[in-house]
């Protein structure tokens, strides 16, 4: 019974685990530094593996949404598609602020790209409110603006029963 069960845990986590991770990095304070953060934490020296991993799954899906924006269609239909070694001593802010100082290259990049290396706004953690950020800034990132509604409208406590 507990072998079924562990199944069950991990077929709901692999199918839950990328919304969540796409929810987390569209909160403007965490991003992506969030999840590197933790799969340092928790993979040690595999966690480039999983990062790996997650950056590509989260571009696919970022790109999902760009081709159904771009042609107009609705946003469910890649939502659906979508749901399928730092020292353990150290803060996460400590360890984001030496990241952003290391990342300060710019280049021509893509909407999440350019997401992805702003600054993380100072105030955000004290008001929390992800959404009217969002709202505010839509117009600068459409493709993530759509992912933002689409995701952080996802209920955290729902499971589907089988």
């Amino acid at each position: 019974m507990a072998n079924r069960m562990k199944g069950k845990i991990d077929e709901y986590w692999g199918e839950a685990s990328l919304a969540l991770g796409i929810s987390v990095v569209l909160n403007p304070y965490f991003k992506v530094d969030i999840i590197e953060y933790g799969y340092r934490q928790i993979h040690g020296s595999d966690a480039d593996l999983h990062l790996s991993r997650f950056r590509y799954d989260l571009t696919c899906a970022y790109h999902k949404y760009a081709k159904d924006i771009s042609n107009q269609g609705p946003s469910s239909s890649a939502m659906a598609d979508v749901s399928r070694s730092t020292s353990s001593d150290i803060s996460f802010k400590e360890w984001r602020k030496g990241k952003y100082e290391r990342n300060m290259v710019h280049s021509q990049w893509n909407e999440l790209d350019q997401y992805l290396q702003l600054r993380p706004p100072e105030n955000l953690d004290k008001d929390g409110n992800v959404l009217a950020w969002w709202q505010d800034n839509a117009q600068n990132f459409p493709i993530l603006g759509k992912m933002a509604r689409d995701f952080l409208a996802i209920p955290v406590s729902t499971v589907i029963s089988n």
